[in-house]
């Protein structure tokens, strides 16, 4: 009768809240089970997770429909329900938050922080709770959880604890923000972020870029990048891709005629045909126009991007493609290059594995084993940074006291020994020890290590260092110190923290030891 369906004049009648609940209305009469399969979509999809919705529909649902409504998700999405909801981070069970908060606290009451409490608090909620706990502690003690941890944790745990206290969307525009503006551009983690998220994912990112930056994700690419890479990031950047999973042989064939014409059938290369294809066709439709060019040329169209581009653009073109093929597999090769070589980049680590925890790290860790023979964990435990603290202190002061002024004698010895222990060791192949953090804090110089060679090496270089005033410097490990009942802890007369900081420091020490006199 009119010529268009219902839904269209919904669209044109409607607005905001009224037309959405009029739409959905539509949709749950023509086919309930695709409804309820879109709504599951929709809850998993962006930044972050809709835990309530996707567990009231599969919990409701379970026992009525919900094998109709995974056949119904699996032919709209061209994924099972299933491998869509395989994260290692799921919700945990009678969850409360003001119990965990009250763990944290006392985790942190005290000299030195109980970091198996955060660790087994923290890596085992999901985002979401993670947040309702910051939000427990909050009102619970007047106190920011952050800033406690903060305080409390340093190195390359901290990293990871304050990453897993962050908002998913604002971590990932954070971390997008300073692959941009640090010391030269990180090319590889500009892409990676930029190539693993989707259309929705996308526009959430450059939107929470522009508010906490005050510039687009796009001029912000233009200042730092130039030639085919600007070019090729800043089609990235748009989220113009087409998320549908419908593919078209016919369009396919075409396309990959057109990337070998703008390539390797041509003198020079015609970049725009690339981005064009790469950045804008769905992910379905770009692994058939792979198979095709491959059909058709006879090598894969990652040998023409070999062939046709060099560098950091040729990097990216080949990330991009590993990306669409596999996700998964191109993400799990990322976490294999970080660990690869001398040293560990800790922020890729770290980045992949909080970031894809409720999403995909489940396959992630599949497709490494599958890939390297070896499990993620397994590789990770190799790779990871063993967490020391020790503490340095004066044996012979009455007050165990270290002044600025030693510390900063005390840490240019130690760097100058740890400089030639590195060289000679460099020479002979052999592992040299290693710092993550140094800090000079409540008169007590506190180290983290990396591991059990670190601390055998200052336990024997301390002592040896020779200070003005011929003090005995010792190594303890911050668990010990508490139990040091021969020296005090001293406040300079002009303290240079300020009184309320100082008492807090003081309840700290006489809690955590009945026995140790503080000087007031």
């Amino acid at each position: 009768m009119i010529g268009h369906p219902i839904e269209e004049a919904i669209e044109n009648e409607f607005s905001g809240s009224t037309k959405d609940a009029y739409l959905s209305l539509i949709r749950s009469i023509r086919d309930r089970t695709m409804y309820l399969a879109t709504r599951l979509h929709d809850a998993m999809a962006g930044l972050g997770t809709d835990d309530r919705t996707l567990i009231r529909i599969i919990v409701s649902r379970s026992e009525i429909d919900l094998a109709e409504i995974k056949e119904a998700y699996e032919a709209k999405y061209s994924k099972s329900l299933y491998e869509r909801i395989s994260p290692t981070v799921t919700l945990w069970p009678n969850f409360k938050e003001d119990e965990d908060a009250q763990i944290l606290r006392d985790s942190l009451d005290g000299l030195g922080t109980n970091e198996d409490a955060v660790i087994e608090i923290l890596t085992r909620r999901t985002n979401e709770q993670r947040r309702r706990i910051v939000t427990a502690y909050k009102t619970m003690f007047g106190e920011d959880l952050v800033e406690d941890l903060k305080g409390d944790l340093g190195g390359d745990f901290e990293d990871v604890i304050l990453a897993l206290l962050k908002d998913p969307l604002e971590y990932q525009t954070e971390e997008l923000h300073k692959a941009i503006s640090g010391m030269g551009t990180d090319d590889p983690t500009l892409v990676e972020i930029l190539v693993i998220h989707d259309d929705d994912e996308i526009k959430q990112i450059t939107e929470k870029y522009q508010e906490m930056y005050d510039t687009s994700l796009e001029d912000a690419i233009k200042g730092d990048e130039t030639g085919t890479l600007q070019r090729l990031l800043v089609s990235l950047s748009t989220g113009g891709r087409d998320e549908s999973s419908q593919v078209d042989r016919d369009g396919a064939i075409a396309d990959a005629q057109n990337l070998y014409d703008a390539g390797e059938s041509s003198w020079g290369t015609e970049e725009s045909v690339f981005n064009s294809i790469l950045c804008i066709r769905n992910r379905n439709q770009l692994r058939l126009i792979f198979d095709e060019y491959e059909t058709m040329i006879g090598h894969s169209i990652e040998d023409a991007i070999e062939n046709e581009f060099s560098g950091s653009t040729k990097d990216a073109y080949l990330s991009l493609v590993m990306s669409i093929r596999d996700r998964p597999m191109y993400l799990a090769t990322r976490l294999h290059d970080a660990m690869a070589g001398m040293g560990t980049d800790d922020r890729t680590l770290i980045r992949i594995i909080v970031s894809r925890s409720e999403i995909d790290l489940a396959e992630i860790k599949e497709a490494y084993e599958a890939k390297y023979s070896k499990s993620l964990y397994e590789r990770v435990s190799d790779a990871a940074t063993i967490h020391l603290k020790v503490a340095i202190i004066d044996k012979d002061n009455p007050y165990g006291k270290i002044t600025t002024e030693r510390e900063i004698l005390v840490k240019k010895t130690l760097m100058g020994e740890l400089n030639k222990t590195i060289l000679s060791a460099s020479c002979s192949k052999t592992k040299p020890p290693t710092f993550r953090s140094w800090i000079h804090s409540d008169e007590i110089i506190r180290v983290t290590c990396d591991d059990d060679l670190t601390l055998e090496w200052l336990k024997t270089k301390v002592p040896t260092l020779k200070t003005r005033e011929g003090a005995t410097i010792a190594v303890v490990r911050m668990d010990e110190l508490p139990q040091l009942t021969k020296a005090s802890f001293w406040f300079p007369g002009e303290a240079q923290v300020d009184f309320e900081k100082k008492e807090v420091v003081i309840r700290r020490l006489e809690g955590k030891n009945p026995n140790l006199h503080v000087a007031k």
